[in-house]
């Protein structure tokens, strides 16, 4: 497939329609950065597959904010071999994708052009989950090589899926997914085999499990039940349980009502259990409260009581009274102590006054014996002392307090012997409540009474477990007899199960010979795989080798080569480096080359698969800017690598070094008349997009010179 024509509108960088001429065997894309050469290459990306995987899955994000149509539109003509024409018309409208193919036959839209361009340009990607991306993948891996993706084969994919990837390129992509779907298939085949020897396991612990019940109902002794056993033991039990009438042992249904009859008497020897527990914790109980004084005499404690508190109404009446005396007492010492006070001043004073007559009567008077009366009296302190009652009020509240202390005492006495007596009184209640419950009445002498129901208790649990123990027997005679009846029935299942089984065991023999099988296919077919792909291996190494050395980005490790190998059922594919001199190699280029050198090798792998493949999407390859991840020693290299492979391949090569334009130019002009070189130069970006100028190289008709 060779591509003529390339109109874009609406993706990207180009937001108005623009129109490029690709009907020549060179294209040189030139402008500087941001002037529309990446989209332009993914432009014929998404035209061909419909994906960019590089920036979205979703085509919202290829829309241009500038499309002046809102939409999409990639128009690309390509021909075949044969000369054959053909246009594919892709579009967006912001919510669905539409593509039409033209051939000059006929026309298709939609789901069946896209299975038709799948089937032009890369037939393989049919038996694909996501031929989309089948498609899309092809070409950036053999045919677009991404400025921005350079180093992803290298670097970031790991060594199953760069395998994975190979195969896929060279066409045995059919031979893998029939090896896992025949891997699945047989992993599903040995779930399935498992679930059958679980199955046969089972069937043969039943088959034991049956021959064991045969051989146990074969060899027990036949024991028949007879009437008068039968008879005497429904009699007895009869007594205890009622409801059930004893049927005689030729009826079928005599084992389950002898079942019935055994539980019911099970019940009620555990209910006679339960009584005899209960009398017996009764018959402690009343033995403990034997010991205790019942009925306390309540009428002396209360006179006790009320003794007491008169005697404390009388002290606390007495302590009254003695306290109001002690009042008034404490009232006339203060009245003696101000008056003695009153006469010591007036006595101050009268000595102040004192002369040689009195000065009230103004009579004479014996002045030395007045005046030593009035110091005396000024002198003289006033005295508190005065008989009171303080030890008889202390007197009267010691024996108050004890008075209250005994009166306390004899409440509490009464208060106790109270409580006691009504919690024997709850007591005798609650007792007489459960003896009316067993039937027993309260006597004179209870515990004796008590100790003769438990006896009697122990007596009928003990006829009823030997009536338990008796009809267990005849039971286990009946099971016995049932069991003869058995025989046959165990017999025909043990027959069926054999049967079942050795089925089972000739379709586990088929599946294990079945897994085997595709064991050795699944082996053959791993191997066939592996094989093809060394192959192709033996044929793109040489390329890549001779691609690498005329880069010649390093000057030690200058032998390079694709290495091959199953592990583990899955295909493992490494780049290696190698310094022949020293024999030293990685599988990881990256630890040992700079990153310009890994983008070399990156470079010389990938169009060493572009021309070592057998079959590619497009006979052309396009290259977004290779110099762009180079350094400029390789800039020679790579103008001669491409004009090496000008002869078999379309060439779309952009870059933005004008250095780069015009090597290009020299090294790939035309030599001869039909041949076209072009020049796309790509400058002024605006929202419409960037100018577009195309240029025609003269071609180069004469014979090379050499200058002698």
């Amino acid at each position: 497939m060779r591509l003529v024509e390339l109109q874009v509108a609406g993706f990207r960088a180009f937001g108005q329609k623009q129109a490029f001429d690709l009907d020549a065997g060179v294209v040189i894309v030139n402008g500087v950065n941001g002037q529309g050469k990446t989209s332009f290459f993914d432009a014929l990306l998404w035209g061909l597959s419909g994906l960019v995987p590089r920036i979205s899955l979703d085509a919202d994000a290829l829309l241009s904010k500038f499309s002046d149509t809102g939409q999409i539109e990639v128009t690309i003509r390509f021909q075949d071999s044969r000369g054959a024409k053909f246009l594919v018309r892709r579009s967006f409208d912001g919510q669905q994708q539409r593509v039409r193919l033209e051939s000059e036959q006929e026309a298709s839209r939609d789901s069946d052009a896209e299975a038709k361009l799948q089937n032009l340009l890369w037939p393989s990607a049919k038996t694909n989950a996501d031929p989309k991306r089948a498609v899309a993948e092809a070409l950036t891996r053999t045919v677009y090589l991404q400025q921005d993706v350079l180093r992803e084969f290298l670097t970031r994919d790991d060594d199953k899926s760069r395998f994975s990837c190979i195969a896929d390129l060279i066409g045995v992509a059919q031979v893998s997914d029939l090896r896992e779907q025949l891997d699945r298939a047989r992993t599903a085949w040995s779930t399935i085999t498992n679930q059958r020897t679980a199955e046969l396991e089972e069937r043969e612990n039943k088959l034991a499990s049956l021959r064991n019940d045969l051989q146990r109902t074969e060899g027990s002794q036949l024991q028949m039940v007879d009437t008068a056993t039968w008879d005497a033991w429904w009699s007895n039990a009869s007594k205890w349980i009622s409801g059930l009438a004893p049927p005689s042992p030729a009826q079928a249904n005599d084992t389950a009502l002898l079942d019935r009859a055994i539980r019911a008497l099970q019940s009620q020897a555990s209910n006679l259990l339960r009584q005899r527990d209960l009398i017996s914790s009764l018959k402690v109980e009343v033995d403990r409260h034997a010991a205790t004084t019942i009925g306390a005499d309540l009428s002396g404690l209360r006179a006790n009581l009320t003794r007491a508190q008169q005697q404390v109404q009388g002290l606390r009446e007495q302590l009254t009274k003695e306290r109001a005396n002690e009042v008034a007492l404490q009232r006339a010492r203060a009245e003696a102590v101000q008056l003695q006070g009153k006469v010591a001043l007036f006595a101050s004073l009268a000595l102040q006054l004192l002369a040689d007559r009195c000065p009230v009567c103004s009579q004479t008077y014996d002045i030395e014996s007045t005046k030593a009366r009035l110091e005396a009296l000024s002198k003289t302190p006033p005295s508190a002392e005065m008989p009171g009652t303080e030890l008889s009020t202390k007197s009267l509240d010691i024996q108050l307090q004890k008075a209250e202390e005994a009166a306390a005492m004899a409440e509490a006495r009464l208060r106790e012997s109270e409580l006691s007596n009504q919690q024997h009184e709850r007591w005798l209640a609650t007792l007489r409540s459960q003896l009316a419950q067993l039937g027993i009445e309260v006597g004179e002498d209870l515990p004796q009474t008590l100790s003769e129901s438990s006896a009697r208790l122990q007596r009928e649990v003990s006829v009823v477990q030997q009536l338990i123990k008796d009809g267990e027997h005849v039971a286990l005679a009946l099971l016995r007899l049932a069991d003869q009846s058995k025989v046959k029935d165990l017999q025909a299942q043990i027959a069926n199960i054999e049967q079942e089984t050795a089925a089972t065991k000739s379709d586990l023999e088929v599946r294990r010979n079945t897994w085997d099988l595709a064991t050795n296919i699944l082996e053959a077919l791993r191997k066939s795989e592996d094989d093809v792909v060394q192959l192709q291996l033996e044929e793109v190494n040489p390329l890549l080798q001779r691609i690498y050395s005329r880069i010649d980005p390093n000057p030690v490790f200058r032998t390079v080569s694709l290495v091959s190998a199953f592990l583990k059922g899955r295909g493992h594919l490494n780049p290696q480096v190698m310094d022949s001199a020293t024999n030293a190699r990685s599988n990881s280029p990256e630890q040992v080359l700079s990153s310009s050198q890994v983008n070399a090798l990156a470079l010389s792998l990938f169009v060493a698969l572009n021309l070592g493949l057998p079959k590619l999407p497009l006979n052309a390859l396009l290259m977004d800017d290779p110099l762009q991840s180079l350094d400029e020693i390789s800039l020679l290299g790579v103008a001669d690598l491409l004009r090496r492979a000008k002869p078999t391949r379309q060439l779309i090569i952009s870059t933005h070094d004008e250095r780069f334009v015009g090597l290009l130019q020299r090294k790939l002009r035309s030599t001869q008349s039909d041949e076209r070189v072009l020049t796309i130069t790509l400058s002024g970006w605006s929202r419409r997009g960037p100018n577009v100028e195309i240029s025609v190289a003269r071609p180069d008709l004469q014979p090379m010179r050499i200058a002698v």
